[in-house]
């Protein structure tokens, strides 16, 4: 899933860098089925959906980090896109902090 190795135990359970998900049937139908039953999740297991898809990367493009993995369907519409929005925010902040950072005193001082 994404770039990142998930294990899943016996008990269908689901570890990511050595955190452990509880494989609920909620969990898996998010994860799973490409639109998941409202009445098979619940909002831990959203919870848990989206920070394993945080996690892993599942949701950037493998060749184009700048882009989404997928942009269209329900899965995208009411679990990712949220996500990619933070994330896209989180990323232009860094490289916004890192640009700054890396100007002299007198490219700041004229930067309009």
């Amino acid at each position: 899933m994404g770039w990142k190795r998930v294990i899943i135990d016996k008990d269908s359970n689901l570890f990511v860098d050595g955190k452990r998900y509880e494989g609920t049937p909620g969990l898996w139908e998010l994860i799973v089925m490409k639109k998941p039953k409202t009445s098979v999740y619940d909002g831990n297991d959203v919870k848990n959906y989206k920070e394993i898809i945080k996690r892993t990367s599942a949701m950037i493009h493998p060749v184009n980090p700048q882009i989404p993995a997928a942009n269209k369907g329900h899965r995208w519409e009411n679990f990712i896109r949220p996500i990619w929005g933070k994330h896209v925010q989180k990323n232009k902040a860094k490289c916004e902090t890192s640009t700054e950072k890396s100007e002299t005193p007198t490219e700041k001082k004229h930067k309009v």
